[in-house]
């Protein structure tokens, strides 16, 4: 009686009763599987649906707000008879490169017009600009950025609420800008 067949008694009948587990034996067990799955299928559903949403969203929201990344700049042209008589003073060389750039600019409020076309601190980039020059014997056409304003008014495509800040001579210069390729 060494065999392990030789213990399992041979007068025994097999079970055929249900398991009280299976699906016979619990009649809504089918009906709560369907629901599972379909719960599965709605829950997957709103996760896709939210997931496309936010994609939606957020590209939406780059696509807006790319401008903002990036900064208009305007080519003035620069002499080298201004940078001679104004090179000790940066703030004063960008001030009339600005006017040389201008030459409508008439009065006061014609200059300071012509002063806010750039920003402030672009006398930085225009110095920076002539200095990366190997020589500097004729006029040169450098980029520095444009002021605030008109870097909105660019932006917005001239529209009514992004010119109101400006005046009716800055908004010309920025049109012709815009069609020479100087912006």
């Amino acid at each position: 009686m060494n065999n392990l067949t030789d213990t399992v008694p041979t007068n025994q009948t097999a079970d055929t009763s249900p398991s009280p587990l299976s699906r016979a034996a619990l009649p809504g067990l089918e009906a709560r599987y369907k629901a599972e799955q379909r719960f599965k299928h709605i829950g997957m559903g709103a996760i896709i649906f939210s997931l496309s949403f936010l994609v939606f969203l957020l590209s939406v929201i780059g696509f807006k707000g790319i401008g903002a990344f990036s900064q208009t700049q305007i080519q003035l042209n620069v002499t080298p008879e201004l940078y001679q008589q104004y090179s000790s003073d940066n703030f004063t060389l960008i001030r009339k490169t600005a006017l040389h750039n201008f030459p409508e600019a008439e009065g006061r409020t014609g200059r300071k017009a012509a002063y806010m076309m750039v920003a402030e601190g672009a006398e930085k980039e225009l110095i920076a600009g002539i200095n990366e020059l190997d020589s500097f014997t004729e006029s040169v056409k450098i980029w520095v950025p444009t002021s605030d304003t008109m870097d909105l008014a660019y932006k917005g495509d001239f529209s009514t609420e992004a010119i109101n800040n400006l005046s009716a001579q800055q908004v010309t210069w920025l049109q012709e800008l815009a069609n020479d390729d100087r912006l």
